[in-house]
């Protein structure tokens, strides 16, 4: 048995000292990406409102960056049109505001078209003002990003057209 390696600090210290006082839920591993979400803790629980934050980290460069959101997956999908995989890293947040699904591409591979960042709005009904997202997949065989929210509402939006196949509880 290999011994345990330590794959990424939860923060680099003094660049993103918001990270440290939050609770790590999540941890998705995929070739060099390592990405830590993290839960905030509310000062009014009776608020029900949960900050979502992240750190996407790239080892071989050794950066990290934190992102505000509540889930995310990385893919790595063939694209109609393109030679080579696409790599994606998808994520969902629910501020105050509106709640919105990104896919952005990762570690451009030379010779495929540029993959433009997407974005769309995440219904949420009016009787969940307090649900957020929890978990995301992604299906490379079917491009669907699976998106799970705390009061178990599921979200199917396509990669390729980005719109919402499914919405169901």
């Amino acid at each position: 048995m290999a011994p345990t390696e330590r794959v990424v600090a939860r923060v680099e210290r003094g660049a993103h000292d918001g990270l440290l006082q939050l609770q790590v839920f999540n941890i998705k591993l995929k070739q060099e990406l390592v990405l830590v979400g993290t839960e905030g803790n509310t000062t009014n629980p009776a608020a029900s409102k949960v900050k979502g934050a992240m750190q996407l980290c790239r080892r071989e460069h050794g950066v990290s960056q934190p992102i505000e959101g509540h889930a995310a997956a990385l893919a790595t999908i063939k694209l109609d049109g393109h030679p080579h995989p696409t790599k994606l890293f998808t994520f969902s947040v629910r501020p105050a505001t509106c709640a919105k699904l990104h896919i952005i591409e990762i570690d451009y591979a030379e010779g495929n078209p540029v993959f433009q960042k997407k974005a769309v709005d995440v219904f949420f009904p009016p009787e969940a003002t307090n649900d957020f997202p929890v978990a995301m997949q992604v299906s490379q065989q079917h491009g669907i990003i699976y998106l799970v929210t705390k009061y178990g509402f599921i979200h199917l939006p396509k990669i390729y057209f980005f719109s919402p196949r499914f919405i169901s509880r």
